[in-house]
């Protein structure tokens, strides 16, 4: 016997809830672990995430030169 349609409604609805709180926990679980990264690198803002990246691109480049 096939269930009512409110309950097919409430099952779908159900599953749409369940991906968005997944999203959610993903979205979390990616902004705590980036957190922890910033803290081991002793970073606090986006730009000193820069800096850094730029000033380890030249010293690579650097390194690559005396090779």
């Amino acid at each position: 016997m096939r269930p009512p349609c409110h309950s097919l409604l409430a099952g779908e609805m159900m599953d749409e809830r369940d991906k968005e709180e997944y999203d959610l926990m993903m979205e979390l679980e990616q902004l705590e672990t980036l957190k922890e990264e910033m803290e081991e690198l002793g970073v606090t803002t986006l730009a000193e995430i820069e800096k850094r990246m730029e000033n380890l691109h030249r010293k690579l480049d650097e390194f690559h030169k005396q090779v």
